[in-house]
């Protein structure tokens, strides 16, 4: 199976969830066994590299039919297995010792040499050798083009042809220089990854406070609701409730209240324990939504006691997200910095 395919097995099994960073160990690791494989290989005289008329009908250096892997990180499981039963799991075939590679030149030696002629050839006047070099710089930004992730390259498609080009090809041609060489066999796989021990999301039911931003609940005496504004700390969170009349709020600096002076005590009490329930969830770190219901619901408070509350502490920047949205969005308790 190609890198392709295990790619998209592992996208669609992981979802929008947390994909373990420490399997990007393992590619250091594969890469070091190939190479140790081959070395011990030389090391104990066996051949590895094959000439062409040798390589005809010769069976690969090592094969490995069904294969049993298992990584375990945080509790997840990748079981690796043979994907194709008719196919070995991992080949490693012969390696070639009559491969034709194109040497890699001196390219700026070149281009210094060949501007270096251009100066003899204008009598040592360089300002006629400035305009060449000025000439190709345009057509080189000419053809420049970026695609849509940003990078920016030379489309050669874009690049006007030259005069005599194809004497001058042939001239360019004569600069590259060819060479045999050997090179390994490309180690092919076939295997099938699947992904164990993903946490499988807890349908919750759906609150009026997961629609609404600012819950406007009216009180049983049908006493205003007074909710925090931006200039409001979080600490100034109060509604009006039976037995009491909030008529007034004052500034940063302190709270003017009318009414039952008991029961908005209470209400403060009743916030403050909220805040400290909050508190003790999110210090856990990078909660879901979900979790921080199911935290507060094992302290035995519901999404009508806590979400408003949750919310203006959000807004505050006492409590702060990773920037993402949806599943994906996470949750920490900064408090009051």
């Amino acid at each position: 199976m190609s890198k392709a395919k295990i790619g998209q097995q592992l996208k669609e099994q992981f979802g929008a969830g947390n994909i373990p960073v420490e399997l990007i160990a393992l590619e250091p690791i594969g890469a070091e066994v190939k190479r140790l494989i081959h070395e011990q290989m030389e090391d104990t005289g066996e051949r590895v590299y094959f000439s062409q008329e040798e390589r005809k009908g010769m069976n690969p250096l090592r094969t490995v039919g069904q294969t049993d892997l298992e990584v375990t990180v945080n509790g997840v499981t990748l079981r690796v297995r043979q994907a194709e039963d008719d196919k070995p799991s991992v080949v490693i075939p012969v390696g070639k010792s009559d491969v034709t590679t194109t040497m890699a030149l001196d390219h700026k030696y070149n281009y210094s040499f060949l501007i270096a002629s251009l100066r003899h050839a204008f009598g040592g006047n360089m300002d006629r050798v400035q305009e060449v070099v000025n000439l190709l710089n345009e057509v080189q930004d000419e053809a420049m083009v970026t695609n849509e992730s940003g990078r920016t390259s030379i489309d050669k498609a874009q690049l006007p042809d030259i005069q005599d080009k194809e004497r001058i090809d042939a001239m360019v041609e004569s600069l590259t220089r060819r060479v045999k060489s050997r090179s390994k066999g490309t180690i092919q796989t076939n295997v099938s990854v699947t992904v164990e021990g993903l946490e499988t999301p807890v349908a919750s039911p759906v609150t009026r406070s997961d629609i609404i931003t600012t819950p406007t609940h009216e009180s049983p005496t049908s006493d205003p609701v007074v909710h925090p504004t931006e200039e409001m700390p979080p600490s100034i969170v109060v509604m009006g409730g039976e037995g009491q009349t909030v008529q007034s709020i004052t500034s940063e600096e302190g709270v003017g209240v009318e009414g039952d002076a008991p029961a908005f005590s209470a209400i403060v009490k009743q916030r403050e324990q909220i805040t400290d329930a909050l508190s003790s969830v999110l210090s856990l770190g990078d909660l879901t939504i979900g979790a921080v219901r199911k935290g507060m619901a094992e302290m035995g408070l519901n999404d009508d006691d806590w979400r408003p509350r949750f919310d203006a502490l959000l807004k505050a920047g006492w409590i702060v997200t990773n920037g993402a949205s949806g599943r994906s969005c996470r949750y920490n308790w900064m408090g009051d910095e």
